[in-house]
């Protein structure tokens, strides 16, 4: 078997070096900011001491940086002629550069201080921001001047505001239902597409799996604003990697658009968190949207040649989740269950960070495997931040067909770190390439072979296989669907379902009459859920499809 050298797929999260943070005794990277400069795409996150920047939006190169401005929260980032522009959150002031790559950045000015900013630059030239980080106050907006060093124009206008008591997915909550808490309304960004300003803002907090990115639509970048009809405009609760808020929209070099945002994770610290990435369009009737649906599964990379916002990934399905295992040894509470259990939010963890420590699954039967994705978690880490350390994970992964007769996957057992290069991946992605036939594979071996990042344990949130299984059924049409709108509250609708055969899990799809179905909500294992997420003003449509191994059922309406 060989692995393929240019994948035409990614995995969510992003396999970026998420940096360890003092006192989170985790990872962290949230909050992406990214813009298109000199024909390559830059990639702003927030604690990072570096950004990225690629040619594919598939391959990132980190540029370490000894600036103290991009160590904050919330970056911010525009082009104004031939130079980037930056500002970030925690008082951040504005920098530009015209070598980003070198890490040369020239101080502008600091016309303001701010919470969660959004620099946007307008057809003609005019430059604005926007910012606001709450649970009581605005987002706001302001014309800045770049021929007098960004400094404050005027116009600071309030622009939207929460009312969770109407839009459901700005209520707190990993499914939206904790009313005893505060929403927080934050992550400005503005995207411009045929003459119209779309304003993303995040809600209702970043810990939540509910953590999505609402818009509201003008004629002119300061407004006035009208609540967009398809919203909130990202959100993913269910699957292995939840949250979708705070983020940025970028146009690629070919024309389709792109959404990147913050998962979240939230267990070792609230701020626990990753990056995603994920189709967007302007559908003809001026609707933002993003594709959400499995996005936690492989899809094309933008320059791929391959898929769609429509049709997003091939057709590879997840072979692992649920399947029998077995472990070198478990710490109290975490067992080896976690690494199949689809959520990244839980995850197995040895005894030990020694070498030699294992977890095994067998998949059932021999399948067809046409990628992997490893997902380190953080456990028992020693307090550590920066990127000052040569961390860097190293293992064997191995496949079989039998249990007896065991193939070498990925090698990364003499894998070497370098101080400030941010070569500790956490979550690995591999494709592998068809030329000589996929690998057979029935059962699946990970060994560590050298130390755990931080000194921590071996720990494993998911050990995800996608591929076919040719013996697996589709699973059947959905049959039993009721859809009931809560009299009491608006926000919130009830769906059941009867199981489907050969169902592994459903896709609730949903959204506003007229407007087409954008939104979803995933369930696992379940024939009935509720979802909180809806306005109260908006009657929705809605469908289902089970999915499982062996492919997709057809989609059932209500």
């Amino acid at each position: 078997m060989k692995i393929k050298e240019n994948p035409s797929t990614y995995c969510n999260p992003l396999n970026i070096s998420y940096q360890y943070q003092p006192e989170y005794l985790s990872r962290e990277s949230a909050d992406p900011a990214c813009i298109v400069f000199k024909g390559e795409y830059y990639l702003f996150a927030s604690h990072g001491t570096g950004y990225w920047w690629s040619t594919d939006l598939a391959n990132w190169n980190f540029v370490y940086s000894k600036m103290k401005q991009i160590h904050l929260f919330a970056p911010a980032a525009c082009v104004v002629s031939d130079e980037i522009y930056i500002s970030h959150s925690e008082d951040g002031g504005i920098y530009k550069s015209s070598n980003p790559k070198a890490d040369e950045w020239e101080y502008v000015c600091h016309p303001i201080s701010w919470g969660d900013p959004a620099l946007f630059t307008d057809d003609d030239g005019r430059v604005y921001v926007y910012y606001g980080l709450s649970n009581s106050a605005p987002i706001l907006g302001m014309e800045l001047d770049p021929v007098n060093k960004m400094n404050y124009l005027g116009g600071l206008t309030a622009l939207i505001n929460q009312d969770r008591s109407v839009h459901g997915w700005e209520v707190p909550g990993d499914n939206n239902d904790r009313h005893d808490r505060d929403c927080w309304f934050e992550g400005a960004w503005m995207t411009k597409c045929n003459g119209k300003y779309y304003l993303q803002y995040a809600s209702p907090g970043t810990e939540y799996a509910a953590y999505s990115d609402g818009c509201y639509v003008s004629d002119s970048p300061l407004g006035p604003f009208e609540l967009a009809k398809n919203n909130p405009v990202t959100l993913k609760m269910g699957g292995f990697a939840p949250g979708a808020g705070h983020g940025s929209t970028v146009q690629d070099l070919k024309g389709n658009w792109w959404k990147f945002d913050t998962i979240s994770i939230s267990v070792n610290h609230m701020f626990e968190r990753r990056l995603t990435m994920v189709p967007a369009c302007f559908d003809e009737k001026g609707t933002f949207a993003t594709n959400m649906v499995l996005s936690d599964y492989p899809f094309y990379t933008p320059h791929s040649g391959s898929g769609s916002f429509e049709n997003p990934r091939p057709m590879w399905n997840l072979l692992s989740y649920g399947k029998a295992m077995s472990v070198s040894s478990s710490l109290k509470n975490f067992p080896k269950e976690n690494a199949f259990d689809e959520s990244i939010r839980t995850w197995w963890s040895a005894e030990t960070g020694s070498k030699g420590e294992w977890i095994t699954a067998d998949l059932g039967r021999a399948c067809d495997i046409n990628a992997v994705q490893i997902n380190f978690a953080d456990q028992d880490i020693e307090e550590t931040s920066g990127r000052d350390n040569d961390y860097i994970y190293r293992y064997l992964l191995e496949f079989s067909e039998n249990g007896e007769n065991w193939q070498i996957a990925v090698d990364r057992s003499n894998a070497v770190g370098e101080p400030r290069k941010a070569l500790d991946t956490s979550h690995d992605y591999f494709e592998f390439d068809e030329t000589d036939g996929l690998p057979k594979v029935r059962y699946v071996r990970l060994t560590n072979m050298g130390d755990v990042p931080a000194g921590g344990k071996f720990a494993v949130s998911g050990l995800r296989l996608f591929g076919i299984d040719n013996t697996a059924a589709s699973p059947d049409s959905v049959t039993g669907f009721t859809v009931e709108r809560l009299k009491s509250d608006r926000r919130s609708v009830k769906l059941k379902w009867n199981a489907a055969s050969n169902a592994e899990g459903y896709i609730i799809l949903f959204g506003a009459v007229g407007v087409g179905l954008y939104l979803h909500h995933q369930v696992i294992g379940e024939t009935e859920s509720q979802i909180n997420a809806l306005n109260v003003d908006v009657d929705y449509d809605f469908a289902i499809y089970a999915y499982g191994p062996g492919g997709i059922g057809e989609v059932s309406y209500c």
